[in-house]
């Protein structure tokens, strides 16, 4: 939810601008001078009304905005829009699935909002690599047994795969010449900004793959000892790789979130929909503030599938930045940082605990 005229006509300085740079400027600018990005929406107000978030974010703007979309207006908090009904996007049409309520969740488990960051966990994200010098992705994982010595010192096939691996170009950098993979990071962060991510570079700069780099990338991140793996990327239809590589993930007892897909189908895409037969893999899709997003598949009956934030999304972009992104893979990139949470909690939670207490945390309009 962004007003650009609003923002335009409220900050004197930009006036000239154009509705796309009124955007530029508040994604890279206006959140850190707490300018307003629309008129039913006060920051200050927000951060004052809730004591949690403001010991959680200590007056971060970009935390804040994000919170309101992602989880405040689902947990039915004052943003400070005028005659508020927090649960009026919903459908009441919306089948099969359920919307994620992160404060359930931690009630479930004993927790309070703001207290958990997924300290510990490490998450496998399968995507076109990191922006590994990005300000505000701290705390990656460090494979102890390499060094940066041009050698392969932990014989896995890979020289120098210190913080993660790139498949694509057979290395151990995966820096990200695309973007994608350096958004998915940035929201997990968010959520767990305390989690440990191994990026796996499956894509390069035309964020192209195939079903040779995501299965390699599946077998990397089991060898390599994740707790999570995020996979926000679609294949154009079944592949006996990938199928054997999820198999594998499952027996290593690793739970896998998978995007469902961004072309608006009436089910997920592959490798979502081995959700029916893979039972480690939770499918999700997104919404935004009027309910499902026009462009996220929907759950066809494949189940586990959840509902999260994948509209208006702040993130982390290439070159240190931050911008906007859409799509189903960075409503998984929430459910992500959900589950390494719960596991900072309960370290030894088993595939089906996970999906039980996401479940059950979900609003379900069935």
């Amino acid at each position: 939810m962004f007003d650009a005229n609003f923002y335009r006509t409220t900050y004197p300085d930009l006036i000239n601008h154009s509705d796309s740079q009124c955007w530029e400027h508040y994604s890279t600018y206006g959140w850190r001078e707490r300018r307003r990005p629309h008129p039913s929406i006060n920051v200050n107000s927000y951060l004052s009304r809730y004591t949690d978030l403001r010991a959680a974010f200590k007056g971060n703007h970009w935390l804040a905005y994000n919170h309101i979309f992602n989880f405040g207006i689902q947990e039915g908090r004052n943003y400070g829009g005028p005659n508020l009904n927090p649960f009026s996007y919903l459908y009441s049409s919306i089948t099969g699935c359920g919307i994620v309520n992160p404060t359930e969740m931690l009630y479930r488990i004993g927790k309070a909002p703001g207290t958990l960051t997924g300290q510990g966990v490490t998450v496998g994200v399968i995507d076109t690599g990191l922006d590994l010098s990005h300000p505000d992705i701290p705390l990656l994982f460090f494979n102890t047994k390499e060094l940066l010595n041009g050698k392969d010192d932990d014989n896995n096939g890979y020289v120098d795969d210190i913080y993660g691996v790139d498949i694509f170009s057979n290395d151990g950098i995966p820096e990200d010449l695309h973007g994608h993979g350096t958004l998915v990071t940035g929201v997990i962060k968010q959520v767990a900004p305390e989690c440990l991510i191994s990026p796996i570079k499956i894509a390069g700069e035309s964020g192209a793959s195939n079903d040779v780099y995501i299965s390699n990338g599946i077998h990397y991140a089991i060898n390599r000892g994740v707790k999570i793996i995020n996979l926000s990327t679609s294949l154009l239809g079944p592949s006996n790789r990938v199928y054997q590589a999820l198999q594998r993930a499952e027996q290593a007892g690793i739970v896998v979130l998978i995007g469902a897909g961004n072309t608006g189908e009436s089910v997920p895409s592959f490798p979502a929909r081995y959700a029916d037969s893979i039972h480690n893999i939770i499918v999700v899709g997104s919404y935004g503030a009027n309910g499902i997003s026009n462009f996220s598949n929907k759950s066809g009956g494949v189940y586990p599938y959840v509902l999260a934030p994948g509209e208006y999304v702040i993130s982390t972009t290439l070159g240190g930045g931050t911008g906007y992104c859409q799509g189903t893979s960075f409503a998984c990139a929430h459910v992500t940082g959900l589950i390494a949470q719960l596991l900072q909690t309960i370290p030894n939670l088993s595939i089906a605990g996970i999906k039980d207490i996401l479940m059950m945390s979900s609003g379900n309009f069935l």
